[in-house]
């Protein structure tokens, strides 16, 4: 049975890593030759139920694949109709407030000119300028403009692509202002409409709360109010997984269940009372999962904790190891894209390093003063997860953990839930346990304050390489040797095994150079990397309080790369889609000079100059320097105003010219034509129409050419006919639009072949993607 589940498993999995899926008509024919095959060789009895998981997979991605938009539709004018569902989220927007929610279609979508229709999209995620949110359960018939679900692809980033994948979302788009909008009819009976008007509710009762956003979070699921702030500060002190509704979280609930339905029932005089605590158990969860929307990894907590209530309902020996394996493999027949959900290997690695440690061992007791071991086991069972997932092992988590996991779980979560239920008897009850949750959540972010103020010197995440298959298995071999009972002897081996993947700032040698131009969507984030120095060429965009590309894109890429001082900050000119997220970069990281080539109003305390023509410079062999602006240039124009910076590394040369127009670059032909000349061109104004003139482009004569922009951005860049003339010269054109960051590199005087970080998306099931 075990064998077969992980036999199963593993089928289901492999299909998330495959580069292209396979035409299941292959699979499903092996299907049956393989279980001939088992009947006959005991040593291939296995083999079906590989296949068998194989063909579910590729099924499930067939299923997803085809519900995802035609490209032909997209930027097109369509009319769709469905249902609200979700809790929408009001965000601030440029004349009116930003509404996002997800559309469960009910009807296919129509294209508004040809009146032709298409049902194989299902699910959208969509934006609406509007004073009003639409309400979950309401049925709208809405004109739309959408796209296939895409995302920033770059290294230590987020995966938003994938993510959409992973939620069945099968197109991204915005409501049309002046489209035929209203509502058809208003359902207000259903989860969702629950969950909606319980968080209006929360928000008269907390109005008082300080953390009303986190006891929000921890009752409904709605994360909407938690600040960027906030969420940095859970992920530098490995706490995120108590600030919402987890796998932790649904235990806890299904815990509590299961002792007061022992109570009752024992109370009463039932027959059997520990069924009808597993009832209880799995009621609790299944209310507190729905409560959290019934998210993904809710889901697989529920599951978890259905199987092993559901066994000692109907009173089935079930080893511990054979339940975890069970919930495991119902997980992903239920998702088979959940191998691709980093939750989903915290969930069941966590489980497994507890099971691991506490079962089998000879005169194991679980004692009151050994509260603390379940969080060691967790910490070091989760590190392989944390440190190939994340990129990073943040030593603050065992701390911060070891203090906040029992106040959550004895006191926070308690607390907060029979307030919430006490709500409906007593007011006056009610408001004091928030007030008491309230101010222990106080304490637990002071807490985290105090840990990472007195850490603030010492090196408390530790970057981690992405080392080859053999470093990883020896890794995981040192993990299992710590979890192994302390009498056995040579446990110390596993000190040199676990330091194997830790890595140090990545190695470049002197006269080396690595270029990043990194995917921010609609805008410019370059990153230049010396041996010793490492220069920032703008930041991207800001949009309201909500978003920035510095802390979703270029912090996260900077600590993957285990960078930690920014040497030079260059902000090419005063544009959003350049200069709007470097304050929030400037806050997080360390900054040795500020250059810009227009004046920008956020105040840096550190050292500032603008870029003036002629300024150079040199790092580690390298030569870098300002062709534009000169001290006396005046333009009326900011983009005419960009840093025009050149670099040099041996014979190869780069040149990153910000958003000049071909007035500049006139003036640079006539002033410096023998400065020009480059290897690797960032194009000018993200390959506009007003830039990268021939004349130029003759001059400059890149062997590649960057084009950093947003997909189907709303200013089509880059134009056709500038990519054309790039073309037409044999220059080699990059887009970050196309696939993601890019990354050139020179290495011992050779220019390497460009990598293009692809979008996970990308990696599974997008056929022919490398």
């Amino acid at each position: 049975m075990l064998s077969r589940m992980m036999a199963l498993s593993a089928g289901i999995a492999l299909v998330a890593f495959l580069h292209s899926l396979p035409p299941i008509l292959y699979a499903l024919a092996l299907l049956p030759l393989s279980m001939l095959l088992a009947t006959r060789y005991q040593t291939l009895v296995l083999l079906p139920w590989l296949l068998a998981g194989l063909c579910w997979g590729v099924a499930y991605g067939q299923h997803r694949l085809n519900s995802q938009l035609p490209p032909s539709l997209e930027g097109r004018p369509l009319l769709v109709e469905g249902k609200v569902s979700g809790l929408p989220v009001t965000r601030s927007g440029y004349e009116q407030p930003l509404q996002r929610f997800e559309l469960q279609l009910t009807a296919p979508m129509c294209e508004t000119v040809s009146g032709q229709c298409h049902s194989n999209v299902n699910k959208l995620r969509l934006s609406w300028y509007h004073p009003r949110p639409p309400l979950p359960g309401q049925h709208w018939r809405f004109t739309i403009k959408a796209k296939q679900p895409r995302g920033m692809a770059n290294p230590g980033g987020f995966d938003y692509r994938a993510w959409l994948l992973q939620q069945g979302m099968g197109a991204t788009g915005y409501v049309l202002a002046n489209g035929d909008n209203r509502l058809l009819f208003d359902n207000a009976w259903g989860i969702d409409r629950w969950r909606w008007q319980l968080s209006r509710y929360l928000d008269k009762q907390l109005a008082t709360a300080k953390h009303r956003a986190l006891l929000k979070a921890l009752l409904i699921a709605d994360k909407s109010e938690i600040s960027g702030d906030q969420w940095q500060r859970f992920a530098n002190t490995g706490t995120t997984h108590l600030m919402v509704i987890s796998g932790l979280h649904i235990g806890l609930v299904a815990g509590l269940g299961y002792g007061v339905g022992f109570i009752v029932a024992l109370l009463l005089g039932a027959r059997a009372t520990a069924r009808w605590a597993a009832i209880a158990a799995i009621v609790a969860a299944l209310v507190y999962a729905l409560a959290a929307g019934l998210s993904l990894p809710t889901q697989r907590a529920l599951v978890m904790i259905s199987v092993l209530m559901l066994a000692l309902l109907f009173r089935r020996q079930l080893a511990l190891h054979t339940g975890l394996w069970l919930a495991l493999t119902l997980c992903l027949v239920l998702d088979p894209l959940a191998v691709i959900s980093l939750s989903f290997w915290l969930s069941f690695t966590a489980v497994a390093a507890i099971l691991f440690c506490a079962s089998g061992r000879l005169g194991y007791r679980p004692r009151l003063s050994n509260w603390y071991q379940p969080q060691y086991w967790v910490f070091i069972g989760m590190l392989p997860v944390m440190a190939f997932g994340l990129g990073h092992i943040s030593l603050l988590a065992p701390l911060a953990n070891l203090v906040l996991v029992p106040l959550f779980s004895v006191a926070i979560v308690p607390l907060n839930l029979l307030a919430l239920l006490s709500s409906f008897l007593s007011a006056s009850l009610s408001s004091l346990l928030w007030q008491i949750a309230d101010q222990l959540l106080v304490y637990a972010m002071n807490w985290l304050d105090a840990l990472v103020t007195t850490l603030t010197g010492f090196n408390a995440v530790l970057p981690i390489a992405n080392p080859h298959w053999g470093i990883k298995l020896l890794f995981l071999f040192g993990i299992v040797i710590v979890l192994l009972p302390k009498g056995l002897p040579l446990r110390w081996l596993a000190l040199p095994l676990l330091l194997l993947p830790l890595k140090p700032t990545p190695t470049i040698n002197e006269g080396d150079l690595v270029l990043t131009a990194l995917d921010v969507g609609q805008g410019l984030a370059v990153i230049v990397q010396t041996r010793d120095h490492v220069l920032v060429y703008d930041v991207g965009p800001r949009f309201g309080d909500d978003f920035n590309t510095a802390e979703a894109v270029v912090i996260p890429f900077l600590k993957h790369q285990g960078i930690r001082r920014i040497d030079r900050l260059v902000i090419s000119h005063g544009d959003n889609d350049h200069a709007g997220a470097w304050p929030h970069l400037a806050e997080q990281f360390p900054i040795g000079k500020l250059q810009f080539g227009e004046a920008l109003p956020e105040r840096f305390d550190g050292a500032t100059s603008p870029c003036q023509r002629g300024a150079q410079w040199h790092w580690n062999r390298i030569r870098l320097e300002y062709l534009h602006p000169a001290e006396n240039d005046h333009y009326r124009s900011a983009n005419n105003r960009s840093c025009v910076l050149k670099i040099t590394a041996g014979k190869h040369r780069f040149l990153l010219p910000g958003d000049i127009e071909a007035m500049v670059e006139n003036t640079l032909i006539n002033q410096q034509p023998e400065m020009l000349a480059a290897t690797v061109l960032l194009a000018p104004h993200h390959g506009s129409h007003s830039s990268s003139s021939w004349p130029f482009i003759k001059r400059v004569a890149p062997e590649y050419v960057i084009f950093s922009s947003g997909y189907r951005n709303r200013f089509h860049h880059p134009a056709e006919v500038v990519v054309n003339r790039y073309r037409a010269l044999g220059s080699k054109t990059l887009s970050t639009a196309e696939g993601g960051a890019i990354r050139i590199s020179v290495i011992n005087g050779q220019l390497q072949q460009p990598v293009q970080h692809r979008s996970s998306y990308r990696k599974y099931w997008q056929l022919g993607a490398p």
